[in-house]
C-alpha cells in the first residue's frame, strides 16, 4: 500500500503521479485520516497529462471536503477512473450518491432532532413555526420509523404532497425542503430533492373584512362582554395578530399607538398606531385598560378558543357572515387602510410585513384607481349646494 501521510497533512502532500509500473499512482487525500497511495487507473508512460487531471481532480475532491469519496477512493472500495470519468460526464453526484447508496443506505430519522437543534441554535425561525415545521415532516417520516436515503426521492415527496388532506401543501413542502437542506450540510444527501417537486398553485389569498358599519355592529353585539369587546376593538383598531394582542402590555398603550409584540419573525414586533379612522375603537380600548390600572397584560389569559366563541356568537347577533374568524380583523384593518390612501409601506410596516410586497399581492384590488377619485370628484361637483 505504500506510506501513509499522518491525518491533517493532506494540504501539504505533494499529490504528484507517479509510475509504478506501466501505471501511474497518486496519493489519495483524506480529511481525518491518512492518505493512501492508489492506481490511478491510468496506463502508460505518455500519458502523464492524463494522470496530471486526474491528480487536480483528487485536489478538487479535497478543497470541497468530499469526505465520503475520498475514503471511498483511499479505501479501495472505489475505483479512481470510474469516478473521474463520471467527474468528466457531469455525473459525480449521481455517481456518489449511487456509490453511497450501496454502501450504506443511511437511516435520516434521527437526523431529524439535529436539524430542530440546528434550527433552535440559528434562532430562526421561531419557536411556534419550529414546531409547525417538526410536525409536518413527522407526516413523512414518522418518529421512530427507519426512513432510508435511498426512500428520499422527488417521486416520494410529490406523492406525499399529493395525498396531504391540506389547505395549503406548500407549507408542508417549506418544512420538508429546510429538513433536506439541513441533510445536504450534513452530507447524508447531495441534493435536495424537494426543490425538484413544483410548489401546487396557490389559492386566492383570504380577505374577508368588514366595512366600519359592521365593525360597529359586531362590537356591539359584544356590549355583554366587555373584555372580549376590548380585546377585538385592539384588532381592528390596529390590525394587529391575536397572538400579539393577547400578549398586550398596557404600559405600551397611548392615546394613539400600542407596542405589538408580535413572534412569527423580528418584523412583526413593532409600534401599532392608530389612524383616525378607528378612533372610536381605539378610545374604548384606552377606557377599559384605563378601568384595570392593576393588569399590565390584561388579556394574557385569553385563548383562541375563547375569541373564536365569542367572535361567532357576536357575528350570530349582528346578523353578520360567520364565516369571519378573529384572524380577518387584519384583513378589515388593512383594506380600510388601503381605501383610506395610507401608503403601502406605512400599512405593512403596521401588519408586522417586511416590506409591501405581500401586501400588494393580497390587498391590491381593494388600492382606489384614479377612475375612482374622478367619479367621487363629479358627483361632488354635481350635488347641489
Amino acid at each position: 500500500m505504500g506510506e501513509d501521510a499522518a491525518p491533517g497533512e493532506a494540504a501539504r502532500v505533494r499529490l504528484n503521479p507517479f509510475l509504478r509500473g506501466a501505471v501511474w499512482w497518486a496519493r489519495i487525500p483524506r480529511l481525518e485520516q491518512p492518505s493512501v497511495q492508489r492506481s490511478l487507473d491510468v496506463r502508460g508512460k505518455e500519458n502523464r497529462d492524463v494522470a496530471l487531471e486526474v491528480v487536480a481532480f483528487l485536489r478538487w475532491l479535497w478543497g470541497r471536503r468530499e469526505s465520503f469519496l475520498l475514503d471511498q477512493l483511499a479505501s479501495g472500495k472505489c475505483r479512481v477512473g470510474p469516478a473521474y470519468q463520471a467527474y468528466i460526464d457531469g455525473r459525480l453526484d449521481t455517481f456518489t450518491r449511487e456509490l453511497r447508496d450501496g454502501v450504506e443506505d443511511v437511516d435520516l430519522e434521527p437526523f431529524v432532532a439535529r436539524w430542530q437543534r440546528e434550527l433552535e441554535r440559528r434562532k430562526k425561525p421561531n419557536a411556534e413555526t419550529r414546531a409547525k415545521y417538526l410536525r409536518q415532516v413527522r407526516t413523512l417520516l414518522p418518529a421512530g420509523q427507519p426512513f432510508r436515503r435511498s426512500q428520499f426521492t422527488k417521486q416520494l415527496v410529490r406523492a406525499w404532497l399529493n395525498d396531504l388532506s391540506v389547505g395549503q401543501p406548500n407549507r408542508y413542502r417549506a418544512a420538508l425542503s429546510s429538513f433536506a437542506e439541513f441533510l445536504v450540510f450534513e452530507d447524508a444527501i447531495v441534493t435536495n430533492p424537494v426543490r425538484q417537486v413544483k410548489m401546487a398553485a396557490e389559492a386566492e389569498p383570504r380577505t374577508k373584512h368588514l366595512t366600519q358599519k359592521d365593525a360597529r355592529k359586531l362590537l356591539d353585539a359584544l356590549e355583554d362582554q366587555p373584555e372580549m369587546q376590548t380585546f377585538h376593538a385592539l384588532m381592528l383598531a390596529t390590525g394587529m395578530e391575536f397572538g400579539a394582542a393577547r400578549r398586550l402590555d398596557a404600559s405600551t398603550v397611548t392615546s394613539d399607538s400600542v407596542y405589538a409584540e408580535g413572534s412569527k419573525n423580528a418584523h412583526r414586533k413593532r409600534i401599532a398606531t392608530v389612524y383616525d379612522r378607528w378612533r372610536w375603537a381605539w378610545v374604548a380600548v384606552c377606557e377599559w385598560i384605563d378601568a384595570h390600572p392593576d393588569s399590565r397584560h390584561p388579556f394574557r389569559h385569553i385563548q383562541p378558543w375563547d375569541a373564536y366563541r365569542a367572535l361567532k356568537g357576536a357575528l350570530a347577533v349582528a346578523k353578520l357572515d360567520r364565516e369571519y374568524t378573529t384572524h380577518d380583523h387584519r384583513h378589515t384593518w388593512a383594506v380600510q387602510a388601503i381605501r383610506d390612501g395610507l401608503a403601502p409601506h406605512v400599512i405593512a410596516y403596521q401588519l408586522g410585513h417586511r416590506d409591501a410586497t405581500m401586501l400588494t399581492k393580497v390587498y391590491g384590488r381593494f388600492r382606489p384607481q384614479s377612475s375612482d377619485y374622478r367619479s367621487a370628484a363629479s358627483a361632488k361637483e354635481e350635488t347641489p349646494v
